[in-house]
């Protein structure tokens, strides 16, 4: 199992989640990590398609939503990243 050597604070589904501080304490998996953002990024996919349905879409609102997730992709992918390096080096 992976595991990130810092304190790090991410909102998934507006819930805070910490997970390994150097100590060990809060301590969540890279992989159970990059599970809850794909979780996220899925649910706000879902937002998304529903919120096209409606003739009066909230532009501004779909706009935010799309930011946030290709902000969650971008973040996978980089974790993605480093666990594959974990995992070979």
């Amino acid at each position: 199992m992976c595991q990130i050597n810092l304190y790090l604070t991410f909102n998934v589904n507006h819930v805070p989640l910490t997970f390994l501080n150097t100590a060990g304490v809060s301590t969540m998996s890279l992989e159970s990590h990059i599970d809850a953002l794909q979780k996220e990024h899925d649910r706000l996919d879902s937002l998304i398609e529903k919120e096209l349905l409606h003739p009066s879409a909230d532009d501004l609102e779909l706009t935010h939503m799309k930011r946030e997730k290709l902000r969650l992709k971008d973040e996978i992918t980089r974790l993605a990243s480093e666990q594959q390096h974990a995992h070979s080096g």
